[in-house]
């Protein structure tokens, strides 16, 4: 899987594995945001925000984890996994929310 250091040479069909601030919700089931650095600690419970912009589209068939539908709002922390597409999306496969686990710096 790609992380968000390799995503720059990443082509699209390419699973990848990253964290994720939810900034604003551009249209229906696709979220805009920021990269999140995972943490020096490696326990994921805080994240350092970089100014990378990406778009994740998910479905109703993505599987949420930790939360629901209801929860992927703008200020949401999420670790995303799916496919890259064209253009920096990502078509998410599943979704885990750690808004209330873990907070970014």
């Amino acid at each position: 899987m790609a992380t968000l250091k390799q995503l720059g040479e990443t082509v699209p069909g390419t699973l990848v594995d990253l964290f994720f601030s939810v900034t604003d919700l551009p249209r229906e089931q696709v979220l805009g945001g920021v990269f999140l650095l995972p943490d020096e600690t490696g326990t994921n419970q805080v994240f350092p925000r970089t100014s990378q912009r990406i778009e994740v589209e998910w479905r109703p068939s993505s599987k949420l984890i930790m939360g629901g539908a209801t929860d992927l709002v703008a200020g949401a922390l999420l670790r995303v996994v799916g496919k890259l597409g064209d253009n920096r999306q990502v078509l998410a496969e599943q979704v885990v929310v750690l808004t209330r686990v873990a907070k970014i710096i």
